[in-house]
């Protein structure tokens, strides 16, 4: 299976969950709002 996991919002929570996802080997992507 070939799942990415997305996360909205570059803050530092959704920062720190791409760190644990990544550390763990799962593959995901983060959106943050451009200005």
């Amino acid at each position: 299976m070939n799942n990415k996991i997305g996360i909205v919002g570059a803050g530092i929570s959704g920062l720190m969950l791409g760190c644990v996802l990544k550390q763990n080997l799962i593959d995901c992507i983060i959106f943050e709002r451009s200005s």
